[in-house]
């Protein structure tokens, strides 16, 4: 039985984006006599034929127009010819400020990395340059830009971390009690859809998820933050366990809290060789909460929480815990 995975090949379908071209036969129209036959008659099928073609390009292209000028050989007047209608006169078009943004803070290219691409492909386009074509168009996507925290807060799941960044514009004095700038990432997912975000200055990760559920609509259950093992309204959030990664809420807004379990066995891989017996013991169970996951994420509604506890303290009781006499197999209460 052949794999039915995916090899790598799309239909024409797979391509909404692609640019359309009608192809009319040369020779035949509709009602005209069959070539083959000579008796029958042809008509056109609901579904065409289609043919792929695709091509490489520069992620930002440019056309440079020769307008054509005449000069008076008495006056010394000299006539432009008018560019083609819709050239305009800015230099930058909206969408290519928006292929950059979207390669540097959707797809990770950094403006360097863009600018050596667009070099070798005859369309220079400096680093320099990117920013003031990005920074020129943010203020006009500011409303999108709210809408998306304003649907994030409602999400059922939010991962949240962050990660230190220099920034010259945002350095802080010495004296202030906080010296760093941090990059905040918040990712929230709900069925349909799911919105990163990302906030850039003095406030940790916890602070900026904390803003964000400020906007999180009232009515709504509360979400689960799950976090790495730094730092709880309700909404699920996923963070690494430090205590700057935990949003310090009202009591009205509150999340179910859920750590990394990667971060968590890390630490019991650094302290294996000095507790050998107890760190295998936790590192062999960990899989059990794992399958735990997997079988929430298939689920939703408000059970969700009770059932991840009560299946997790179940794996926990019912694991065959280590002796002195050495480690012991580890049975989940589910295989017995």
């Amino acid at each position: 039985m052949r794999n039915a995975r995916k090899r790598g090949r799309n239909p024409a379908q797979a391509f909404p984006g692609a640019q359309k071209v009608h192809v009319p036969h040369p020779t035949l129209k509709p009602a005209d006599r069959c070539p083959e036959c000579q008796k029958g008659k042809v008509y056109p099928l609901q579904e065409p034929a289609f043919r792929v073609r695709i091509v490489g390009q520069a992620p930002v292209q440019a056309t440079v127009y020769d307008l054509e000028r005449m000069r008076c050989n008495l006056c010394q007047e000299v006539f432009t010819a008018p560019a083609p209608e819709g050239v305009g006169e800015k230099k930058y078009d909206e969408s290519s400020a928006s292929m950059v943004a979207l390669l540097k803070y959707g797809n990770g290219v950094p403006f360097h990395r863009l600018e050596g691409l667009q070099e070798n492909l005859g369309m220079p386009l400096p680093a320099s340059t990117q920013w003031e074509m990005v920074a020129a168009v943010a203020d006009e996507i500011t409303p999108a830009h709210e809408e998306l925290i304003r649907q994030a807060a409602q999400g059922e799941v939010l991962h949240n971390d962050d990660t230190s960044m220099k920034i010259l514009a945002m350095r802080r004095a010495e004296t202030e009690e906080r010296t760093g700038v941090f990059t905040s990432g918040i990712v929230s997912t709900a069925e349909g859809y799911k919105i990163a975000l990302f906030f850039t200055g003095g406030q940790h990760a916890g602070e900026n998820l904390a803003d964000v559920l400020q906007r999180r609509a009232a009515e709504l259950p509360p979400p689960i933050q799950m976090r790495n093992a730094r730092g709880t309204r309700v909404p699920r959030t996923v963070s690494d366990a430090l205590s700057r990664n935990t949003p310090k809420l009202p009591e009205p807004l509150q999340t179910l809290l859920a750590n990394c379990l990667t971060h968590g066995r890390r630490k019991f891989v650094e302290v294996t060789p000095s507790f050998p017996q107890e760190c295998r013991f936790a590192e062999r169970t960990q899989p059990c909460a794992g399958d735990v996951g997997r079988g929430l994420r298939q689920r939703s509604g408000g059970a969700r929480a009770g059932n991840a506890a009560s299946q997790a303290v179940g794996v926990s009781s019912d694991a065959e815990r280590p002796t002195d006499g050495g480690t012991a197999a580890v049975v989940p209460r589910a295989a017995r």
